[in-house]
């Protein structure tokens, strides 16, 4: 996978992409803390059939951090402007995780620009459930402040490694992948927007 960046809105924002113009467009955002990484055994496959942009939305994987891009509408509103840069018009989507509420927040904004959407896990939805570390993050105010007030470095680990221990049940990471996840989650900026981002489900998830 070949990893490039682009400025989108005054960020830096991290893609891969193989584009064959004239064939049906997907779009993918990766998992949290995950990166695009994790769609690097996928990418190939996709692009002999489909026209592919992978991207780290604000705040995750290698892309910027970005204050004003935090919780689920915010992101919906970013991800109009990523699909502009891309020239992606009724793309399919493909967003696991935190691209769950994000999209159904961008689908109900923005009717009829998305073509079918892979969805699930995460805030699929309007009560999130999964396991307790997850759950807490999300309705308790109080352990997003535990997470964060260990600094990015510690806090970032603490939650990758959690997170990782949820996902990664069935498959193994490779160090490369390891150590782009944590260096996606260890500065505290992108960290805060991290946990910010989950704060936000119940209030614009299903709004």
């Amino acid at each position: 996978m070949k990893l490039e960046f682009c400025t989108i809105d005054g960020f830096r924002i991290r893609y891969a992409a193989a584009r064959n113009p004239g064939k049906p467009q997907v779009i993918l955002t990766s998992p949290q803390p995950m990166s695009i990484l994790t769609y690097n055994a996928w990418l190939d496959r996709l692009a002999e059939q489909f026209d592919v942009v992978a991207v780290d939305l604000p705040n995750h994987g290698g892309s910027d951090a970005a204050r004003h891009v935090t919780t689920v509408g915010q992101h919906a509103g970013f991800f109009s402007k990523i699909l502009d840069r891309f020239d992606l018009i009724h793309s399919h989507f493909i967003g696991p995780d935190i691209g769950v509420p994000m999209s159904r927040r961008f689908m109900a904004d923005t009717p009829g620009r998305l073509k079918p959407a892979t969805l699930g896990d995460a805030g699929a939805a309007s009560v999130v459930d999964g396991a307790w570390m997850f759950r807490r993050l999300v309705y308790v105010r109080a352990m997003r402040f535990v997470v964060l007030s260990a600094g990015g470095a510690i806090g970032g680990r603490i939650y990758c490694a959690v997170a990782n221990a949820i996902g990664y049940l069935l498959s193994r990471l490779t160090p490369a992948a390891k150590a782009d996840y944590l260096a996606g989650s260890t500065t505290f900026a992108k960290l805060k927007g991290q946990v910010g981002f989950l704060g936000s489900y119940p209030e614009t998830a299903g709004a």
